[in-house]
């Protein structure tokens, strides 16, 4: 299995900042760089004002963490994708992590 995880994954880690109007603004700043095994899911379609637009979606499994949370983010080859569930196994050695791709 670890000699599996060949591509390179970048955690973006959340960084809060207050803003002028009491809320904040939040912004993403590189964390780790670790060894994962990407595959391919099937595309969804996710509403973007008055159509749907494709989005891909993608597996990752790394080495377990516990640092990881759904609010970071994760570059994979310059593209930036969004956690939408994370599994760990029973042994605690992995996560597998499913993504979706961000759109501008």
């Amino acid at each position: 299995m670890i000699s599996s995880l060949r591509d390179r994954l970048t955690l973006l880690s959340p960084v809060r900042t207050a803003d002028a109007g009491g809320g904040y603004e939040v912004s993403y700043t590189p964390k780790a760089t670790v060894a994962a095994r990407g595959t391919s899911l099937s595309g969804a379609r996710r509403p973007l004002a008055d159509r749907d637009i494709p989005v891909r979606r993608r597996r990752f499994v790394l080495r377990y963490r516990d640092d990881l949370i759904f609010e970071m983010r994760l570059t994979h080859q310059d593209t930036t994708y969004q956690i939408t569930d994370i599994q760990e196994d029973e042994q605690r050695r992995f996560h597998t992590v499913t993504a979706e791709e961000l759109r501008p």
